[in-house]
């Protein structure tokens, strides 16, 4: 068997105790332990700043939509004002009294004993109306004529209108006599006072 003889001995064991050196084996130790640390730091910075690029983006974009959601809330104030007063004038507009019928009315409803002198009329309300007739009478009794022609256009009038209602402000003989039809006639002058309900039940 043959004999080994290692003369290098005490130098390996001193390269072998520099190697399990416990201030070297710190050292390395520490710098892995900062490499990690310094890994984390530059991941977690680049987190941040992902972060801070997106905040600022939404920041950004926060800016836009507010503006656009004023400039919105602006457009849709002026809209529901412009849709108020359109349905205000609407309403107007729907409500308003049309005199041409009644005036037509009229017109048809006075005979040649009838001579109307003077129309007054007003909207007390939207749903009422009155107005005054004055005029002159024609006849044997010029007193019924007058009765008869006020009685004939409140019956006229009430098929249009939900109630009708008239009467007499002023019946009086006239002095000076009527003509009709060549013919010289009794007169009397007479003031009627007629309200209309507009809406029908």
């Amino acid at each position: 068997m043959p004999l080994h003889i290692n003369l290098f001995h005490e130098e390996q064991s001193k390269v072998v105790e520099r190697k399990r050196d416990p201030l070297k084996l710190g050292v390395l130790a520490l710098l892995v332990v900062a490499m990690a640390f310094y890994g984390f730091y530059l991941k977690r910075s680049l987190e941040s700043k992902i972060i801070a690029d997106n905040l600022a983006g939404l920041k950004t974009e926060w800016a836009t939509l507010s503006t656009k959601a004023a400039t919105a809330q602006t457009q849709q104030t002026e809209a529901a004002a412009i849709v108020a007063a359109t349905a205000s004038i609407e309403k107007i507009i729907n409500g308003r009294f049309y005199w041409g019928p009644l005036f037509t009315d009229i017109f048809q409803g006075t005979g040649p004993e009838i001579q109307l002198t003077s129309f007054a009329g007003g909207v007390r309300s939207p749903e009422s109306v009155t107005f005054e007739l004055k005029g002159i009478s024609a006849g044997i009794e010029p007193r019924a004529v007058a009765e008869r022609f006020r009685q004939s256009m409140e019956d006229k009038l009430r098929a249009q209108y939900s109630t009708v209602t008239s009467q007499f402000n002023s019946l009086e003989d006239s002095e000076a006599p009527a003509t009709l039809d060549g013919k010289k006639l009794s007169a009397a002058t007479f003031s009627i006072g007629y309200q209309l309900t507009l809406t029908k039940p």
